[in-house]
């Protein structure tokens, strides 16, 4: 009697109520979509320094920390004085990366914080010198105000070499000089890597000394009332001269050599090496070569006092 009555009891449930009882099954994970991470902007251009400014962010107070005094005579113990920042304002001459943000003339502020040199170009911004040209990499940007635009992150190094746009130069001429014959140059562009001829009688004169490397190339005659004879020459470092490149920077071309550093070959007591291309007139004002060597172009028939 009591089976009859546990199986009634059994089967008046019906089958579902059964089911719902079980242990659910295991819940499939969904897969994460990939999230998309941009590439890292990079911002770099040459530019000349019109103003810096020091900060130093101000000492506060760290309550959170273990022993600190709140609302009490006493004051709390104070952080470590911060590093010494810089604010640096930047007329932006060539851009190099960042043409989107970044044009010609564009006045910026970078932000740069000391850290440890990772280039032996690299300028830390407590040296850098208003009126200079520095090359700088930044790799974020932290906000615009109106045509002020504002890098953080900024790095600087010597724009040596890299001023202004670049300048083709045509046919040059490689060869060794004596050091002798410098003295048809005016004094203060003996000594120099870069001098210039500008007109016939010294050029000749140059011409009677310079020895080229290919003497099957002759020199084509040269109007000096539109053109000068720019010259590069090794007075330092007995490398020779296998190129020569140029950018021009508002009227003035900086020149720099291209050497050849795995010569192995000898060297005549008493020369140089030098190497000089023809440059128009027009448009140019000034030669330079290196920081502190720059000389005005004068005009045709000049006679120097010297």
């Amino acid at each position: 009697m009591k089976r009859i009555l546990l199986l009634t009891l059994l089967f008046s449930f019906p089958f579902h109520a059964l089911v719902i009882s079980a242990v659910p099954p295991p819940k499939v994970a969904k897969p994460v979509p990939d999230k998309e991470v941009g590439p890292k902007k990079k911002y770099s251009f040459i530019g000349k320094l019109l103003e810096k400014e020091k900060v130093e962010p101000a000492e506060q107070h760290d309550d959170k920390k273990e022993g600190a005094k709140k609302d009490g005579d006493k004051k709390g113990k104070k952080n470590k004085k911060g590093v010494r920042t810089h604010l640096l304002k930047f007329q932006i001459k060539e851009v190099i990366d960042g043409k989107d943000d970044l044009k010609p003339n564009l006045v910026l502020i970078c932000v740069v914080e000391p850290g440890q040199a990772r280039n032996p170009n690299q300028v830390k911004g407590g040296k850098a010198e208003p009126g200079e040209t520095y090359r700088v990499v930044s790799t974020k940007k932290e906000l615009g105000e109106d045509k002020v635009l504002r890098l953080s992150n900024c790095r600087l190094f010597s724009a040596k070499g890299r001023v202004g746009e670049e300048f083709a130069i045509g046919k040059a001429w490689n060869g060794t000089l004596p050091v002798k014959s410098l003295e048809i140059l005016p004094e203060d562009q003996r000594k120099s890597p870069v001098a210039y001829l500008g007109d016939n009688k010294a050029f000749t004169a140059f011409m009677e000394s310079f020895k080229s490397f290919d003497e099957k190339v002759a020199v084509p005659p040269i109007d000096f009332s539109k053109n000068i004879v720019v010259l590069v020459k090794n007075v330092r470092h007995p490398e020779p001269i296998i190129g020569i490149k140029a950018r021009l920077d508002e009227g003035s071309l900086r020149v720099a050599p291209k050497k050849d550093f795995d010569f192995q070959g000898r060297i005549l007591k008493g020369q140089i090496f030098a190497s000089f291309f023809v440059l128009p007139r027009k448009g140019i004002t000034a030669i330079a070569g290196g920081k502190s060597h720059q000389f005005e172009i004068k005009p045709p028939g000049f006679i120097y006092a010297d």
